[in-house]
């Protein structure tokens, strides 16, 4: 990582969720919570490292309460403990989804997403949405 960033490159770390629940669901991963945010953080030490999310409905829910407070709370303690991220990129589907899950999946609004970001900037990160 030190290499990349000797050539200006970047790291676009995706985390789509800060809850197990979530993490287990979106991304069927077994690591948990603090031990990605423990790898983000020392990404970010080593190289530039951009935060990536896809956040979309499942089962038509909406971005609950859960996951947003969830998300607010790590990003809390990243800031709290020094580490910079230039940037949080929040995008949502795009294409159709090839998971077993597609039937359950649905985009988010640009409503939703900017509404999101306006909370994580108020917590003094940079953030950029693509719908």
């Amino acid at each position: 990582m030190k290499i990349l960033k000797s050539y200006g490159g970047e790291v676009w770390f995706k985390l789509d969720s800060a809850t197990e629940e979530g993490r287990a669901l979106i991304n069927n991963s077994g690591q948990s919570c603090k031990t990605s945010v423990e790898k983000l953080m020392l990404s970010a030490g080593l190289c530039t490292t951009k935060l990536q999310t896809c956040l979309f409905d499942i089962d038509k829910q909406g971005l609950t309460d859960k996951e947003k407070q969830a998300y607010l709370n790590m990003l809390r303690k990243i800031k709290k403990s020094g580490c910079n991220l230039p940037q949080v990129m929040l995008y949502t589907i795009a294409r159709p989804s090839l998971q077993p899950e597609a039937p359950r999946l649905e985009s988010l609004s640009a409503e939703i997403l900017n509404a999101f970001a306006d909370e994580i900037r108020l917590l003094g990160f940079d953030v950029k949405v693509s719908v």
